[in-house]
């Protein structure tokens, strides 16, 4: 399973009252049936070639009867199935219920992933390329849809510093080029290529890298005072559907100007490949949050640590 980079304009939308699913953008999808350990075992792809997919989130899905539900998809992209998670409970089909009842949704309401045959859809695609006009007068071109936004958040979500108070302002990074600078954090980096988004949803998300054919990288900020200390952050990260679990600390790092509490998490897909995501933990000094750094490899070589390495302080 590839996990992907936030991307744009997203917040999480809030199914009844006890879980958070994540509001996406519009997408095709298809649902995947194989062997989990000897039981049918259920996963959702992005991509006709499954390299993308759902894992370690709720997510509104259109099913081919047309109607919205939710779901969870574990660690490793499975369907999550007769079970409680977070407080939230999920039947036999993996569908959240309310009081025994599945809950659905309507299309004004929240943004799904539909589902459909990816392939059929792919082979469909290929055809009207290959009838389409031709784009000028001297040669046929064919058309192509291009490379599509990937369609899920991150476990990096951060809370909301601006409403917090601190010796200095909160204020999101400021991007120039491929160099970021954030005087709050005290920080600036440079990514050595890869232009970053910004967030300013509130989310508590910083900014992050969405593109088809790189691992994906965020910053976020979530608040450490409700569990006492840095380190007990930490450990509840690690034991968190919001944070990177699963994983495990693998020690401490130096980045550029300040160490980072460095967690690892191995990822075994249904397709059984490995990859593993990276976590970056430091508390900002004069603030009681934590700067997050989430690199999700996504089966690409990237590790950013590089850039990493760039981090320096502002003030």
């Amino acid at each position: 399973m590839k996990k992907a980079a936030l991307i744009a304009a997203t917040g999480a939308l809030l199914v009844g009252t006890a879980f958070t699913a994540r509001a996406e953008l519009k997408e095709n999808g298809q649902w995947c049936v194989e062997d989990q350990n000897g039981t049918q075992g259920y996963w959702f792809k992005l991509t006709e070639d499954g390299k993308v997919f759902l894992d370690n989130t709720w997510y509104y899905i259109k099913d081919s009867d047309g109607v919205i539900r939710c779901y969870h998809f574990g660690q490793n992209g499975w369907l999550d199935r007769s079970t409680v998670i977070d407080g939230s409970e999920v039947n036999d089909q993996g569908q959240y219920v309310e009081n025994g009842v599945v809950k659905t949704y309507g299309e004004s309401e929240v943004q799904y992933a539909a589902h459909t045959d990816l392939s059929a859809a792919k082979a469909v695609e290929a055809q009207a390329a290959a009838t389409a006009a031709p784009t000028t007068t001297t040669q046929a071109k064919a058309t192509t849809t291009g490379k599509k936004a990937k369609a899920y958040k991150s476990s990096g979500k951060g809370d909301n510093p601006a409403s917090a108070t601190f010796t200095q302002a909160y204020e999101n990074s400021s991007i120039a080029g491929s160099t970021v600078t954030n005087n709050w954090a005290n920080f600036t980096m440079n990514l050595g290529g890869p232009i970053p988004k910004s967030d300013d949803s509130g989310s508590g998300t910083d900014f992050y890298i969405d593109t088809e054919d790189t691992a994906g990288l965020s910053v976020s900020y979530m608040s450490i005072e409700p569990y006492g200390s840095l380190d007990a952050f930490v450990n509840n990260y690690l034991a968190s559907a919001r944070g990177l679990r699963g994983g495990s600390r693998s020690g401490d790092v130096q980045l550029g100007a300040y160490s980072f509490k460095q967690l690892t998490r191995a990822h075994s897909t249904p397709e059984n490949t490995t990859y593993y995501d990276y976590a970056y933990i430091r508390q900002v000094e004069g603030t009681n949050y934590a700067q997050v750094i989430l690199v999700e490899q996504n089966g690409f070589s990237e590790n950013y640590l590089a850039a990493l390495n760039t981090i320096a302080r502002v003030r």
